[in-house]
Protein backbone atom coordinates (compact mmCIF):
# COMPACT_ATOMS: atom_id res chain seq x y z
CA UNK A 1 0.00 0.00 0.00
CA UNK A 2 1.37 3.40 -0.98
CA UNK A 3 0.03 6.98 -0.85
CA UNK A 4 0.24 8.59 -4.30
CA UNK A 5 0.13 12.30 -5.13
CA UNK A 6 1.04 14.52 -8.06
CA UNK A 7 1.68 17.56 -5.86
CA UNK A 8 5.28 18.00 -4.65
CA UNK A 9 4.22 20.20 -1.72
CA UNK A 10 1.59 17.67 -0.65
CA UNK A 11 4.17 14.88 -1.00
CA UNK A 12 6.49 16.62 1.47
CA UNK A 13 3.63 17.46 3.83
CA UNK A 14 2.40 13.85 3.90
CA UNK A 15 5.93 12.49 4.46
CA UNK A 16 6.21 14.63 7.61
CA UNK A 17 3.31 13.02 9.42
CA UNK A 18 2.75 9.46 8.20
CA UNK A 19 5.01 6.46 8.10
CA UNK A 20 3.29 5.00 5.05
CA UNK A 21 5.25 4.91 1.77
CA UNK A 22 4.54 7.92 -0.50
CA UNK A 23 5.16 8.17 -4.25
CA UNK A 24 4.82 11.02 -6.72
CA UNK A 25 2.82 10.40 -9.90
CA UNK A 26 1.48 12.81 -12.51
CA UNK A 27 -2.24 12.24 -13.00
CA UNK A 28 -4.33 12.87 -16.07
CA UNK A 29 -6.63 15.74 -15.09
CA UNK A 30 -10.28 14.93 -15.68
CA UNK A 31 -13.18 17.30 -15.84
CA UNK A 32 -15.92 16.17 -13.52
CA UNK A 33 -18.35 18.05 -11.32
CA UNK A 34 -18.05 15.62 -8.45
CA UNK A 35 -15.08 15.13 -6.09
CA UNK A 36 -15.90 11.42 -5.66
CA UNK A 37 -15.58 10.76 -9.40
CA UNK A 38 -12.26 12.61 -9.55
CA UNK A 39 -10.84 10.57 -6.65
CA UNK A 40 -12.20 7.34 -8.13
CA UNK A 41 -10.48 8.06 -11.45
CA UNK A 42 -7.18 8.90 -9.72
CA UNK A 43 -7.27 5.69 -7.65
CA UNK A 44 -7.93 3.55 -10.71
CA UNK A 45 -5.21 5.31 -12.73
CA UNK A 46 -2.61 5.07 -9.94
CA UNK A 47 -3.29 1.40 -9.31
CA UNK A 48 -3.00 0.60 -13.02
CA UNK A 49 0.26 2.57 -13.43
CA UNK A 50 1.93 1.28 -10.27
CA UNK A 51 0.44 -2.23 -10.12
CA UNK A 52 -0.04 -1.99 -6.37
CA UNK A 53 -2.70 -0.96 -3.86
CA UNK A 54 -2.87 2.81 -3.45
CA UNK A 55 -4.30 5.67 -1.46
CA UNK A 56 -4.89 8.90 -3.41
CA UNK A 57 -6.44 12.18 -2.44
CA UNK A 58 -7.94 15.13 -4.19
CA UNK A 59 -8.88 18.54 -2.83
CA UNK A 60 -11.69 20.39 -4.55
CA UNK A 61 -13.70 23.36 -3.41
CA UNK A 62 -16.94 25.22 -3.58
CA UNK A 63 -16.73 29.03 -3.65
CA UNK A 64 -20.00 30.76 -2.86
CA UNK A 65 -21.66 27.37 -3.61
CA UNK A 66 -20.09 26.97 -7.09
CA UNK A 67 -17.93 23.84 -7.62
CA UNK A 68 -14.26 24.15 -8.67
CA UNK A 69 -12.45 20.86 -9.31
CA UNK A 70 -8.99 22.48 -9.52
CA UNK A 71 -8.24 24.67 -6.52
CA UNK A 72 -5.06 26.12 -8.08
CA UNK A 73 -7.08 27.82 -10.81
CA UNK A 74 -9.48 29.54 -8.45
CA UNK A 75 -7.07 30.50 -5.67
CA UNK A 76 -5.87 33.64 -7.46
CA UNK A 77 -9.44 34.79 -8.08
CA UNK A 78 -10.66 34.54 -4.48
CA UNK A 79 -12.04 37.68 -2.92
CA UNK A 80 -12.06 38.79 0.68
CA UNK A 81 -14.94 37.18 2.61
CA UNK A 82 -15.75 34.59 -0.12
CA UNK A 83 -17.52 31.60 1.46
CA UNK A 84 -15.49 28.44 0.73
CA UNK A 85 -15.89 24.73 1.37
CA UNK A 86 -12.72 22.71 0.89
CA UNK A 87 -13.47 19.05 0.14
CA UNK A 88 -10.75 16.49 0.90
CA UNK A 89 -11.61 13.22 -0.84
CA UNK A 90 -9.45 10.16 -0.20
CA UNK A 91 -9.74 6.95 -2.21
CA UNK A 92 -8.16 3.62 -1.33
CA UNK A 93 -7.86 1.10 -4.15
CA UNK A 94 -7.31 -2.41 -2.81
CA UNK A 95 -8.30 -5.94 -3.86
CA UNK A 96 -10.35 -4.78 -6.86
CA UNK A 97 -12.37 -2.23 -4.89
CA UNK A 98 -12.10 1.53 -4.40
CA UNK A 99 -13.27 2.86 -1.03
CA UNK A 100 -13.84 6.59 -0.77
CA UNK A 101 -14.28 8.98 2.12
CA UNK A 102 -14.75 12.77 1.99
CA UNK A 103 -14.30 15.45 4.63
CA UNK A 104 -15.36 19.09 4.32
CA UNK A 105 -14.04 22.24 5.93
CA UNK A 106 -16.16 25.38 5.77
CA UNK A 107 -14.77 28.86 6.07
CA UNK A 108 -14.11 32.25 4.51
CA UNK A 109 -11.23 33.96 2.78
CA UNK A 110 -9.17 36.59 4.64
CA UNK A 111 -6.12 37.41 2.55
CA UNK A 112 -3.93 39.45 4.91
CA UNK A 113 -4.65 38.07 8.37
CA UNK A 114 -2.22 35.13 8.51
CA UNK A 115 1.16 35.13 6.78
CA UNK A 116 3.16 32.39 8.50
CA UNK A 117 2.62 29.39 6.20
CA UNK A 118 4.05 28.59 2.78
CA UNK A 119 1.56 26.05 1.48
CA UNK A 120 -1.67 26.49 -0.46
CA UNK A 121 -4.66 27.81 1.46
CA UNK A 122 -2.97 27.68 4.87
CA UNK A 123 -2.74 31.51 5.06
CA UNK A 124 -5.97 32.67 3.43
CA UNK A 125 -8.65 30.11 4.34
CA UNK A 126 -10.15 30.69 7.78
CA UNK A 127 -11.98 27.67 9.16
CA UNK A 128 -15.43 28.73 10.37
CA UNK A 129 -14.10 32.31 10.14
CA UNK A 130 -12.02 31.73 13.32
CA UNK A 131 -8.48 30.59 12.51
CA UNK A 132 -6.36 30.16 9.43
CA UNK A 133 -6.13 26.68 7.95
CA UNK A 134 -2.45 26.33 8.87
CA UNK A 135 -3.24 26.86 12.56
CA UNK A 136 -6.29 24.58 12.34
CA UNK A 137 -4.20 21.76 10.85
CA UNK A 138 -1.77 22.06 13.77
CA UNK A 139 -4.60 21.43 16.25
CA UNK A 140 -6.66 18.96 14.18
CA UNK A 141 -4.14 17.07 12.05
CA UNK A 142 -5.42 15.75 8.73
CA UNK A 143 -2.80 13.01 9.06
CA UNK A 144 -5.26 11.03 11.18
CA UNK A 145 -7.52 10.42 8.20
CA UNK A 146 -4.62 8.92 6.20
CA UNK A 147 -3.90 6.49 9.04
CA UNK A 148 -7.59 5.64 9.36
CA UNK A 149 -7.83 4.91 5.62
CA UNK A 150 -4.61 2.89 5.69
CA UNK A 151 -5.83 0.79 8.61
CA UNK A 152 -9.44 0.52 7.35
CA UNK A 153 -10.43 2.14 10.63
CA UNK A 154 -13.35 4.28 9.45
CA UNK A 155 -16.69 4.19 7.69
CA UNK A 156 -16.39 4.78 3.94
CA UNK A 157 -18.88 6.97 2.11
CA UNK A 158 -18.64 4.93 -1.13
CA UNK A 159 -17.29 1.55 -2.26
CA UNK A 160 -16.88 0.74 -5.98
CA UNK A 161 -16.01 -2.55 -7.65
CA UNK A 162 -13.36 -1.85 -10.32
CA UNK A 163 -14.53 -4.74 -12.51
CA UNK A 164 -18.01 -3.25 -12.84
CA UNK A 165 -16.73 0.14 -14.03
CA UNK A 166 -14.14 -0.87 -16.64
CA UNK A 167 -15.53 1.37 -19.39
CA UNK A 168 -16.60 4.34 -17.33
CA UNK A 169 -13.69 6.56 -18.48
CA UNK A 170 -15.52 7.30 -21.73
CA UNK A 171 -17.89 9.44 -19.68
CA UNK A 172 -15.07 11.87 -18.93
CA UNK A 173 -14.06 14.14 -21.75
CA UNK A 174 -10.93 16.28 -21.45
CA UNK A 175 -12.30 19.04 -23.67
Amino acid sequence: MVIVTGNKNKLEEIKKFVDIPVKELDFKEIKANNPVLIALYKAKEAQEKLSEDVIVEDVTMYVNNKFYPDIKVKQNELKEDDYVELVLTIAKSENGKVKIVSRRLKGVIHKDKCQKYDFGFDNVFFVLDKECLGDYKQKHPLRNIYREVYLNDLHYDYIFDLNSIKNWEKDFQNA
